[in-house]
């Protein structure tokens, strides 16, 4: 999993559970998900509350390039039929 997928299945929850904005709270890299998912669908939160997330660009960007690595490497696997 990366965050953005995760994101993706918080929203897909509130969608088919929820059905109506909802106030997100995210602990750590919960955070960073739970911004992920208001800004990709603003209309399905209407806040978000984050705990102890590391969000500064000094720990997002190895972060994110660590999970770029991560989702080459998987999908390498996938495509040689692992």
């Amino acid at each position: 999993y990366v965050l953005e997928t995760h994101a993706q299945d918080v929203i897909q929850f509130i969608q088919n559970k929820i059905s109506k904005p909802v106030i997100l709270f995210g602990l750590s890299l919960g955070g960073m998900i739970s911004l992920m998912a208001a800004a990709r669908h603003p209309d399905l939160v209407s806040k978000v509350i984050i705990g102890d997330s590391p969000l500064t660009l000094e720990t997002l960007e190895p972060m994110i390039a660590a999970q770029q690595v991560m989702g080459k490497q998987l999908l390498t696997l996938i495509e040689a039929g692992q």
